[in-house]
């Protein structure tokens, strides 16, 4: 099993899940390959349609590097490419939200197919705190924070999936001396969702992703969010999107989590935004 958990095959009824993965990353963002590695891996594992997201977030050092022509004139090469191969290949953008609106150039959130909105980092404009409060905000206080972001993301216009809300999160990780690896961070992820992120939240959250049409990422690499959270989701009436997001070729289709989650809830295919079906 590898980092994000990638389900073993078995004949379930959620194996088509195996077959998607909708938020992948490659070398034009922060990720490490280009198109047609991505696509040739798709083919190899078996995933039918894939979703390259890749940062358009406007002032983070990790978003696409080249203008938006050239992106997507490259693109559309390698969804032909794709097509051919028998891979239905998506053009999704990975943004973040500030006063309300996206951080992606109009130009390139016209062509999208999928967007996914994240919070990668804390705005204290957005809570009412100076940039120098931030580091002295106490824990609940600084959570609090990230999920009023996470609302108004679930608000935006043009949003298709909220990103990973219980993973990746951007925590101050001083604060947590374990927190020194990929697995150490998984795990005080786990704990500060358990400690600051109650319930309650995830029902006001639900109340707005309904009404928006937006769906919520069961992520592959931190395998979040909890089982307990994604069956408030679904009792409220939301609905999931798979993805894993891949930053390199061995962690594409590590799906497990959504499929293991399907799995108990039995979601089916209507359970999931209309691109993963």
């Amino acid at each position: 099993m590898g980092r994000g958990g990638e389900a073993v095959s078995d004949g379930s009824a959620s194996e088509w899940i195996l077959q998607r993965d909708m938020h992948v990353h490659s070398g034009y963002s922060d990720g490490e390959d280009d198109f047609e590695a991505i696509i040739a891996r798709a083919v190899d594992i078996g995933v039918r349609r894939l979703a390259v997201t890749d940062h358009f977030e406007i002032g983070r050092p990790n978003s696409v590097r080249v203008p938006p022509d050239q992106y997507l004139h490259a693109f559309r090469q390698a969804q032909d490419l794709a097509a051919r191969k028998g891979v239905d290949l998506l053009l999704g953008v990975e943004t973040g939200v500030a006063g309300g609106r996206l951080l992606c150039p109009d130009q390139v959130l016209a062509a999208a197919d999928l967007v996914v909105a994240s919070v990668h980092e804390i705005r204290p404009g957005e809570c009412g705190f100076s940039p120098a409060d931030l580091a002295d905000l106490p824990e609940e206080e600084y959570w609090a924070c990230y999920q009023r972001q996470v609302l108004q993301a679930a608000r935006a216009e043009f949003v298709d999936v909220l990103g990973h809300v219980e993973g990746y999160l951007p925590a101050r990780w001083s604060r947590y001396p374990g927190a020194l690896d990929f697995a150490g961070r998984r795990r005080a992820e786990a704990e500060i969702v358990r400690r600051f992120f109650p319930l309650s939240f995830y029902r006001e959250l639900a109340a707005i992703l309904r009404i928006r049409g937006v769906a919520v990422e069961l992520h592959g690499m931190s395998c979040s969010p909890r089982l307990e959270v994604a069956r408030i989701l679904r009792e409220e009436g939301c609905t999931f999107s798979i993805g894993s997001d891949a930053h390199a070729l061995h962690d594409l289709g590590h799906v497990g989590h959504a499929a293991r989650v399907a799995g108990v809830l039995g979601l089916g295919p209507r359970d999931f935004h209309p691109l993963c079906r």
